[in-house]
């Protein structure tokens, strides 16, 4: 899962259990995955926005 993610496929998830310290890195690279979505999606958003407004 870190390389597909390192290679920019971000709708790879993992299934985690525990609360030792891997459990909770992989529950921070998932947090890090989903806002990077979200910023993505915000800027792609924004920029057809702005492309409609400049034609």
């Amino acid at each position: 899962m870190p390389s597909k993610i390192a290679q920019g496929d971000l709708s790879q998830e993992a299934n985690v259990h525990g609360n030792n310290e891997i459990a909770q890195l992989a529950r921070s690279f998932q947090s890090m995955s989903h806002n990077l979505k979200e910023m993505i999606s915000h800027v792609l958003s924004y920029v057809r926005c702005g492309c409609k407004r400049l034609r």
